[in-house]
């Protein structure tokens, strides 16, 4: 599937574009102190631009078992958008910003590896954006050239030759470290991606250009067969049908209902992404217990859906 960004560009939460928030951020903060920095002020400055967006920080999403941190999670009326943030940087000191502030990037020299946890976040945000009204974003600002400069033609493969993110590369299908030879740092991309650099500001001093690179990650499609698999295997997890609206379908009582997440499938929505699937994608509270009907269907339940499921059950 070839990933291109929606007409306009991608826009955060359905609402914002990205374009609109990237330009006034840059005239606010050309520089940021860290990435939670840059973090920080993005989320900030989204809301003075679209106060009914909410903003979460480093909101927790289960995968394999494990949980993993999304840097930021934008959700509004018309959808929600996943955001994943680097900023790699070459040494630079100066004053910069309105009003103006004193700073002093250090100096990140393992490039290679930047390029390999950018992909990497481009392979979460497919993981994560799961749902029809849910995007994704990688964004990456940095003042070093040679990650948006084409590598000479004449030079040595190195290591990253798969990772390589410059201006009017391609991404898509499976990466590998080395060729290979390191197999942990292989990714593979559902999606295929064409990068486009943009300018984002230009400060006093050497070093003191900056650029942003932002890719735009849709939904994941609908595979065929899930639900057929999940129910060959008696594990039929929430998915993006409806639950039971007769809540005699439900079976037990809360008493009798495991606490999140167990009993789960690591591979369901409800797992994955620890949200409550019982009101669907429009709850954002944390789910509680995880509520099985008689269909064989589980659901991610919030304290809410629980109590509104106390009364008018069999067991």
């Amino acid at each position: 599937m070839t990933t291109t960004p929606p007409p306009g560009g991608p826009t955060v939460a359905g609402q914002v574009p990205l374009s609109a928030v990237l330009d006034e951020l840059a005239q606010r903060r050309p520089v940021f102190h860290s990435e939670a920095d840059l973090q920080h002020s993005f989320a900030q400055l989204l809301w003075e631009l679209a106060p009914e967006v909410r903003s979460r920080l480093e909101v927790p999403r289960r995968h394999n078992g494990r949980v993993e941190r999304l840097d930021l999670l934008c959700l509004g009326s018309p959808g929600r958008t996943a955001i994943e943030f680097k900023y790699p940087t070459r040494r630079w000191t100066g004053t910069a910003g309105t009003p103006p502030e004193d700073y002093a990037l250090r100096n990140h020299a393992a490039m290679d590896l930047a390029r390999l946890h950018f992909v990497r976040d481009m392979v979460r945000l497919e993981r994560f954006c799961s749902q029809p009204d849910e995007n994704g974003l990688a964004v990456l600002l940095t003042n070093d050239p040679s990650l948006w400069t084409p590598p000479a033609a004449a030079r040595k493969r190195t290591r990253d030759e798969d990772f390589r993110i410059h201006q009017g590369r391609v991404l898509t299908g499976t990466l590998l470290w080395a060729e290979g030879a390191y197999k942990p740092h292989t990714c593979t991309l559902r999606g295929t991606y064409t990068l486009d650099w943009r300018p984002y500001a230009q400060v006093e001093g050497v070093s003191g250009e900056f650029r942003c690179l932002a890719v735009s990650v849709s939904p994941a499609p609908a595979k065929l067969g899930d639900q057929a698999a999940e129910e060959a295997e008696g594990t039929r997890e929430a998915t993006a049908l409806p639950p039971p609206s007769d809540k005699s379908h439900v079976l037990g009582s809360p008493g009798s209902w495991p606490d999140f997440p167990e009993g789960l499938d690591p591979q369901s929505v409800s797992f994955r992404e620890a949200r409550c699937t019982w009101h669907g994608t429009a709850c954002t509270e944390t789910p509680v217990k995880v509520v099985r009907s008689r269909d064989g269907r589980r659901w991610a339940a919030c304290a809410q859906a629980v109590r509104s499921l106390t009364t008018g059950r069999e067991s």
